[in-house]
């Protein structure tokens, strides 16, 4: 691989893990908001931002076993935003 590439290459990690850490960060503030003010709003968030994680391409800072909590997690997600009337068109408290 030339320098170039992995350059190109370093750079793009860099970025994938600079990403994958926003939305985990985004992630455990939605979820610590949830848990203190439940809502449809919050909990359909919390799903979306799951799906964003597990549907990110392989980056060294989501690990196999990130990846598998996370899993683990959508299906008790959904349930609870789906009892809460999420899944339809969501509008952002004001």
């Amino acid at each position: 691989m030339s320098l170039q590439a992995r350059a190109r290459h370093a750079t793009r990690s860099s970025a994938d893990d600079a990403r994958v850490a926003e939305l985990e960060d985004t992630l455990h503030c939605l979820m610590s908001r949830f848990a203190a003010t439940p809502s449809a709003w919050l909990a359909d968030a919390v799903v979306s931002h799951l799906d964003q994680l597990l549907r990110y391409p392989a980056s060294p800072r989501l690990s196999h076993r990130r990846r598998r909590t996370y899993d683990q997690l959508m299906p008790t997600w959904q349930t609870i935003a789906r009892r809460l009337g999420a899944f339809g068109p969501s509008v952002a408290p004001s």
